[in-house]
């Protein structure tokens, strides 16, 4: 090949040598948190993390829960969760409760993984959710138990996706230039230059359930 595209920077030990012995220009993308090969094109999702927990803070909410599907498949959803918790210890915070749902992200997931923490924790005031797809679920969740939003509970996803952010009642999340990240990663691959790590930042949207 001419080159190798890969989404994220986590990979065996195996698989690192060989990319590195490949011969050929080698784009990493969606993620800046860690060690790079050549060239890097992303956000920082433990930025993002924090940055959604500093919102919650701000806002008033004082017992914060947390959504999410499978972190050992999705190590950026992992460092999201992680800096989600760093952010709301800088503010004298904690995720109380959480809820993780085997198998991969998906609003029946987020559905789910909402109504079995409130089941455990009915007094929680606000839920992070590993993505966008769990948070819609969550949002179904809601709307099919009367539960009012933000009234009664505050969430919040990650992505920017189309059917969260144009839905009736917008999600908070945090919007990702997925698209602009691809074609950098694309224009980077190709011409010769040094190895380099691009963050192109996210943007906080407040949205309507917040």
């Amino acid at each position: 090949p001419a080159g190798l595209i890969l989404a994220g920077l986590e990979h065996t030990p195996r698989t690192r040598a060989m990319l590195q012995g490949a011969g050929v220009r080698v784009a990493e993308l969606l993620d800046i948190d860690g060690a790079g090969i050549d060239i890097v094109v992303g956000f920082s999702n433990r930025e993002a993390g924090r940055a959604s927990a500093r919102l919650f803070a701000e806002r008033g909410y004082r017992r914060i829960g947390y959504v999410g599907h499978d972190l050992s498949r999705d190590r950026r959803a992992a460092k999201r969760k992680n800096g989600f918790a760093e952010g709301l210890a800088e503010t004298g915070l904690r995720i109380e409760d959480a809820a993780i749902v085997e198998g991969f992200s998906s609003i029946e997931a987020g559905r789910h993984g909402l109504a079995q923490l409130l089941a455990h924790r009915p007094d929680l005031d606000a839920v992070y959710f590993s993505n966008d797809d769990m948070a819609v679920g969550g949002l179904f969740h809601c709307t099919a138990c009367g539960i009012a939003i933000p009234g009664d509970l505050a969430i919040m996803g990650y992505n920017g996706l189309d059917i969260a952010r144009l839905s009736p009642q917008p999600l908070a999340t945090i919007l990702t230039p997925r698209a602009r990240v691809g074609e950098i990663g694309a224009e980077r691959l190709f011409a010769n230059g040094p190895p380099e790590v691009i963050d192109l930042g996210f943007e906080l949207i407040a949205g309507a359930t917040l």
